[in-house]
């Protein structure tokens, strides 16, 4: 008995330090093919549709506490109903057992090949960690109720050796649940401290939204969207987060930014709002961070607001003032609110001949003009080319549908010899009469 003490020591000691070896992280990696179908997280694409996707740990999983769940993404959308989409940030929501986690979707600066090839990712981070282990349910499911995001998973539909899971659409008509293997990182908690969480944006409600530190909220605002656009580490000892943040509506005065920089040990500082829908591009110089945005059009008054540069160094934002390099075009024909026929244009009686004109103070100094058309309510134009005079025909053969006669705008900007652009000039907006022609069109916006 007693020589058997020793084998019994050694024994529960090798079981004792298995039981801590268990790695600190686990890759499920799903070996993509080129043909393998896509799958929608939150949401679809097209047609309306609620995109979850679930599953459970398989049996191989360990049994321990979930720090962080990283999933591979290919591509993240927002804003998508129907064939309205807008690239950029996407929000989701993750169920772990019974814990959830709700976080947004991150750019890589370039496209990284390790563990998978990927340019997206989404990291949910539990606090405190959440136990799991074989058979813990996982849901990934829409993060905002207001949009669809139609984040694109990196999987495959194929048996691998990604995270086994269901992808389920629904309440649309391209309902149906497919198996898929997911590319997921799972980060385990050590028996060290537990890390503070850092910023955190936390969706409470409709335009209800609440920036953390640590856990503790520092600010909200009645926002539709907050997302954190760019990161740096240990400037002067901070991190610095630039936000941007959306109000609602589909208008640039309603897109600002807004930097926080802040320690681990809860110390930050906030700027006040700045900025517009036109950027920011950021760089970088030294500790000192540059936001750039280009001169935008306001809806309402067709004004050209100018470019704006900011710097922020040593917790302080301030406008930096740009030098006008060179005039802006003058709009001279059609004046605002002039109405333009229809039916005028000899080579096809239901199209139309448009006549602009405009002037620079040193037309000798311009290469060449840029003229575009659009709607104040549009961010891309309808129609735009360009032109080596200060003058432009514009010559069509498609009439504009009785629903879409009401305020164009036309704009110009220059082209200078030294290759730089002019700032947009105001907009003069028009409207256009109705067609002697009783034709029908099917789409809504002209064809140039």
């Amino acid at each position: 008995m007693k020589r058997s003490q020793p084998v019994f020591i050694i024994s529960l000691l090798l079981i004792i330090l298995a039981t801590h070896s268990i790695a600190e992280e686990r890759i499920n990696e799903a070996k993509r093919a080129a043909d393998s179908r896509w799958v929608f997280l939150g949401g679809s694409a097209c047609c309306n549709c609620e995109c979850d996707s679930e599953g459970k740990l398989p049996k191989d999983f360990p049994v321990t506490d979930v720090h962080t769940v990283t999933f591979y993404l290919l591509a993240s959308h927002s804003n998508s109903k129907f064939d309205e989409i807008q690239a950029g940030r996407s929000q989701l929501k993750l169920i772990l057992g019974n814990s959830q986690v709700t976080a947004q979707t991150t750019e890589l600066h370039s496209e990284k090949l390790n563990p998978v090839t990927h340019k997206w990712s989404i990291t949910f981070m539990f606090s405190p960690p959440v136990r799991a282990g074989p058979g813990t349910g996982w849901k990934l499911m829409e993060g905002n109720r207001t949009r669809k995001c139609a984040a694109v998973a990196h999987t495959i539909d194929k048996p691998s050796a990604g995270l086994p899971g269901k992808q389920i659409t629904k309440n649309c008509q391209c309902a149906r649940t497919e198996d898929h293997w997911y590319s997921v990182k799972f980060d385990f908690a050590s028996t060290a401290s537990f890390p503070p969480e850092g910023l955190k944006i936390v969706e409470k409600g409709s335009y209800d939204i609440s920036v953390q530190l640590n856990g503790k909220e520092i600010y909200s605002a009645a926002m539709f969207d907050i997302g954190i656009i760019k990161s740096f580490k240990n400037i002067e000892g901070y991190n610095v987060d630039v936000l941007v943040e959306n109000a609602g509506g589909n208008i640039c005065q309603t897109y600002s930014c807004r930097i926080i920089s802040w320690r681990s040990d809860g110390q930050y500082k906030i700027s006040d709002s700045f900025g517009n829908c036109q950027g920011p591009e950021i760089s970088q110089e030294g500790n000192k961070i540059f936001l750039a945005f280009e001169s935008y059009t306001m809806r309402h008054s067709g004004k050209a607001a100018p470019a704006q540069l900011w710097a922020y160094e040593d917790g302080v934002l301030r406008q930096v003032n740009l030098p006008v390099l060179h005039p802006r075009p003058i709009l001279l024909s059609p004046q605002k609110d002039a109405l333009l026929p229809q039916g005028n244009n000899p080579d096809c009686p239901e199209g139309h001949v448009w006549n602009f004109s405009w002037s620079v103070p040193n037309p000798q100094d311009v290469r060449l003009y840029n003229i575009r058309f659009t709607k104040p309510w549009l961010f891309k134009p309808i129609f735009e080319t360009n032109v080596e005079d200060s003058t432009y025909t514009h010559n069509s053969c498609k009439p504009i549908d009785d629903d879409d006669l009401k305020r164009w705008r036309w704009q110009v900007r220059a082209l200078y010899n030294d290759e730089t652009w002019s700032e947009w000039s105001d907009g003069n907006d028009f409207n256009v009469a109705k067609s002697s022609q009783t034709s029908i069109i099917e789409e809504r916006a002209p064809e140039f």
